[in-house]
């Protein structure tokens, strides 16, 4: 992501303004994970050999057919989530959308490293279903769900205090507390929907992906339905195009993800709600944290904002370790630092 945004401020300060550097930015941006992704897969899987005698044309298949089901998930998280500015443009007029554009701005860095990070956990669980061992299977979901509360709440807690004096400082010229207001709706079904997204890497484990992959191109299409609806009834503007798609996901999460993983693996409907509830109230302490560091510290410049945001960040991941973790879980953690360590 630093290749990316060096590379974009290069190419515009040196060369006439042109919407395609984002392209070339993004290649750029790709090239470098493909380097990254085939020493990483050197260093770590040395062992994998690709051979033609391992191939089974029954398996590539298979692997396509999931494929498909796996595209038609993310054209429907593009009607929910990626169309958001051109209604803006549309409906409303372009300076909407330069505004929702910017409130967007730090929900969707946490958007991408809580996505990437969710990914993590996919192989395990493959493992563990792989050996129908279901139990195990799910108590790495329970597990993968603290795991992405504590990365999630944090940045939200702390971006919900100091959201504000960030757009403040960086974009001095617009309203601060409509940029905030808009980011928070949009914080609000992070929250919620990102301590649960480790939950959809069970539809990918068990090869059932075409339910969930109609029901969030349903959720989609409702979204921009509602949005328009509302964009023509009503003069709620862009906090319509930001609070519906919120409203939507957190409904989808809870009236199906949730229930529709617990029964793939042979669970109670409602045997998730309680982890995923539990990650979600624990943002209370960051945000807690935070207001108490905000009332200490002097404000109105960037070292402020940078030392206030990072003190409190960490004063909440060391509060969060002993609140979300279970012991044999922390106890992994400082195994594992301390083995880097030495």
């Amino acid at each position: 992501a630093l290749i990316r945004a060096t590379c974009i401020l290069i190419l515009f300060f040196c060369f006439k303004p042109a919407g395609y550097f984002v392209a070339i930015a993004g290649l750029v941006m790709t090239a470098v994970n493909l380097t990254f992704e085939f020493f990483y897969k050197r260093y770590l899987i040395p062992e994998l050999r690709i051979r033609l005698q391992d191939f089974r044309w029954s398996h590539i298949r298979e692997l396509i057919a999931s494929g498909v089901w796996n595209f038609v998930t993310r054209c429907g998280n593009i009607l929910l989530e990626g169309l958001d500015l051109l209604i803006a443009n549309l409906f409303i007029d372009p300076l909407a959308m330069g505004v929702l554009s910017l409130s967007k701005t730090v929900p969707n860095m946490m958007t991408q490293v809580l996505g990437n990070v969710s990914t993590t956990f996919g192989p395990h669980l493959v493992a563990c279903i792989a050996e129908n061992d279901f139990k195990k299977a799910t108590a790495a979901i329970k597990r993968n769900i603290r795991v992405v509360s504590l990365l999630t709440t944090i940045p939200v807690g702390v971006t919900l205090i100091f959201g504000k004096d960030f757009f403040s400082l960086w974009v001095p010229s617009q309203d601060s507390g409509v940029l905030m207001s808009l980011a928070a709706l949009t914080l609000i079904g992070i929250l919620i929907t990102g301590v649960a997204h480790g939950i959809t890497t069970i539809f990918g484990a068990v090869n059932k992906l075409r339910l969930n992959s109609l029901v969030v191109i349903a959720s989609g299409l409702i979204n921009i339905g509602t949005v328009a609806l509302l964009l023509h009834t009503t003069d709620w503007g862009v906090y319509a195009i930001a609070g519906v798609s919120s409203c939507i996901a957190v409904l989808r999460e809870f009236g199906f993800t949730a229930p529709y993983a617990a029964k793939c693996l042979g669970m109670k409907w409602h045997a998730f709600f309680l982890d995923i509830l539990k990650g979600v109230g624990v943002v209370i302490v960051p945000i807690t944290i935070s207001l108490g560091v905000s009332w200490l510290l002097p404000e109105g410049s960037w070292l402020w904002f940078f030392l206030s945001a990072g003190t409190s960040a960490v004063l909440s991941l060391l509060v969060d370790f002993f609140v979300i973790l279970k012991k044999e879980e922390r106890d992994s953690v400082l195994a594992k630092l301390l083995h880097k360590t030495n």
